[in-house]
């Protein structure tokens, strides 16, 4: 795997991952789960160097009295290799973290299937304490809002090179994680239900990351940026992943679709996530 970095998009030679973040304050988090899901995409366990990190974001709110929603990162050393006892090694760490904490002092969100993360809610100082004294941990991080954007240029996302060469996406997908898109719109084949009808319909999968919103595509911006996609790549498929509520989308949540994508990538053949997010 070898990543690389131009501006602010993260990219990977395949599989390939890419995340729009122009002109905005930097992802720690969602730049630290590409490199990780990079090793995941390739069946390894992500190795884990770093110092511990806790964003001070998350005392603060507990000393006013809030709730604060983070994401937890657990220590992974890249010993195994075999990705069965990867996540097995993996659920019982996060199982093990879960029973440590006091009890009625946080609540779990989500356990995610490929990643060594959980998402918590901390009600009590007590909670972050056991968190930061537990050696399984290696990170804290405040689970914060983003907006969708629509900053994008083709040129540097390397699109005018990957045509040149012919590449045009036959036989993969790619799993834009956005507001949705609505399959309905003809640049998607004219789907009358996600993958119908066979062979036409461009978006063959959706997956709701968020609250259910009962819309195909609240606002309209993962419709636009899946067109982009497909003027990218347009014998590729698109992977639908609905990550955002009304007013943005929590990182837990696009973790939680990234997540997805990762555990479906055989399924779907899916070689490349898209994410355009921002935060103020």
């Amino acid at each position: 795997m070898r990543l690389e970095r131009s501006h602010d998009t993260v990219v990977a030679s395949r599989p390939f991952l890419a995340i729009d973040m122009p002109h905005r304050r930097p992802f720690l988090l969602l730049r630290t789960l590409l490199c990780a899901l990079a090793t995941s995409m390739l069946a390894l366990p992500a190795a884990h160097a770093a110092p511990r990190h806790v964003d001070a974001d998350v005392a603060a709110a507990l000393e006013r009295g809030e709730a604060p929603r983070v994401i937890v990162e657990l220590t992974d050393d890249g010993s195994v290799r075999d990705i069965s006892a990867v996540r097995q090694r993996r659920d019982a760490a996060k199982a093990a973290v879960i029973a440590a904490l006091p009890a009625d002092r946080a609540s779990v969100r989500r356990r995610y299937r490929t990643m060594p993360l959980l998402a918590l809610t901390l009600k009590h100082a007590d909670a972050l304490r056991t968190l930061r004294d537990d050696e399984r941990i290696a990170a804290i991080y405040m689970d914060k809002r983003r907006q969708a954007i629509s900053a994008q240029a083709l040129p540097l996302i390397g699109q005018p090179a990957a045509v040149g060469a012919g590449l045009r996406g036959a036989g993969t997908a790619v799993a834009v994680i956005d507001t949705g898109v609505d399959y309905t719109l003809g640049p998607f084949g004219g789907c009358t239900a996600v993958g119908v009808p066979a062979g036409t319909c461009r978006v063959v999968a959706a997956y709701e990351a968020a609250i259910e919103d009962n819309a195909r595509d609240a606002g309209g911006h993962g419709s636009k940026v899946a067109m982009t996609t497909l003027a990218v790549a347009p014998q590729a498929s698109i992977v639908s992943i609905d990550a955002f509520e009304d007013d943005g989308a929590w990182d837990s949540d696009v973790i939680e679709g990234m997540d997805w994508a990762v555990s479906q990538r055989a399924v779907y053949d899916i070689v490349a996530l898209n994410l355009s997010l921002g935060d103020t």
